[in-house]
């Protein structure tokens, strides 16, 4: 059971994965730019716009697929389960690629 769960938890990320992943490479994309002189205030200010944006990209998901929604609820898999997984993924590959770049 735990298995379709995470499945579900990973096809709903997949649905935001667009947006989030643009925004990461965008990221990305800056603080490889910034090169050897990227300091620690960069990259604290990187990752707060990545967690703002995520707030907004769920927002925007939030209104647009609200019906969609009652597929993971009969899952039991509440709102907050769902959005706190998808960014804590989305948050973790985002740290992970700036601990490669970085």
């Amino acid at each position: 059971m735990r298995l379709k769960k995470l499945r579900a938890i990973l096809y709903f990320y997949r649905s935001l994965a667009g947006a989030t992943v643009t925004i990461t490479l965008a990221l990305w994309y800056e603080l490889y730019h910034a090169g050897k002189d990227a300091d620690a205030a960069l990259i604290s200010v990187l990752v707060i716009f990545k967690m703002l944006s995520d707030i907004l990209v769920w927002y925007f998901a939030k209104t647009i697929m609200a019906r969609r929604l009652y597929y993971y609820y009969n899952l039991h898999i509440s709102r907050s389960r769902l959005w706190l997984s998808t960014f804590f993924i989305d948050l973790s590959i985002f740290i992970a690629g700036l601990w490669i770049i970085y």
